[in-house]
């Protein structure tokens, strides 16, 4: 609607009193013409404590002295790094790998736990192979009453595959200590006899081809 004279003269007066405000005729609503200085700084402030919170939330990028001690009690507790990664508080393993790449301290730290977590599998070998809770399943009827007993091959399996990891990652990491030796005697010279020891490596035979 066209405004007459005297009412564009009496928008135009209370627009004259009002120096603070200025008009926004796009939303219709008055705003601050420089703006409230509490409010904008309020509004600064509530956006850089949104930013910091933002950046916090995540997992940590430095590997603290006292996580460097948390991660190999943890190795060599028989906790893998994979598993290690997966709480919250711990870096990623790339700034794991970086720090064993750097801190020669805590490399070493790092791989003594690498060597005592051998010993921990050296142990769960004895209990795995004790351990027969399982190898026997009670076979029951079409009514639920039992008729006997039958060995439980799919457990006595699996014992049998945790074992041989264990195992070949026992003999891989150390073969010296938990490598097979075989002992050869070779006839020198003097007759004397000298012992070299051998390391067996085993690799998986490769499979013939068909008959054409």
């Amino acid at each position: 609607m066209k405004l007459t004279q005297e009412e564009q003269r009496a928008l135009d007066l209370a627009r004259a009193r009002a120096p603070a405000q200025c008009w926004r005729a796009d939303r219709g609503q008055a705003l601050g013409r420089h703006g409230d200085p509490a409010r904008t700084q309020n509004s600064k402030e509530s956006r850089s404590m949104s930013v910091s919170e933002k950046r916090s939330v995540g997992r940590p990028r430095a590997l603290t002295a006292a996580l460097k001690t948390e991660v190999c009690e943890r190795i060599a507790e028989g906790e893998t790094l994979r598993e290690i990664c997966r709480s919250e508080h711990i870096p990623s393993r790339s700034v794991i790998h970086k720090e064993l790449i750097y801190d020669q301290a805590f490399a070493d730290q790092y791989a003594r736990a690498r060597e005592l977590q051998l010993d921990m599998m050296e142990d769960e070998l004895l209990e795995i192979a004790d351990d027969a809770n399982n190898d026997w399943m009670e076979r029951h009827d079409k009514d639920g009453n039992s008729i006997g007993w039958t060995v439980n091959g799919e457990h006595i399996q699996r014992s049998r595959a945790r074992i041989d990891t264990r195992k070949w990652i026992m003999s891989k990491r150390a073969p010296k200590k938990y490598g097979e030796r075989v002992t050869q005697e070779i006839e020198a010279q003097d007759s004397t006899a000298v012992a070299f020891p051998v390391v067996r490596v085993y690799s998986p035979r490769p499979e013939e081809p068909d008959a054409a």
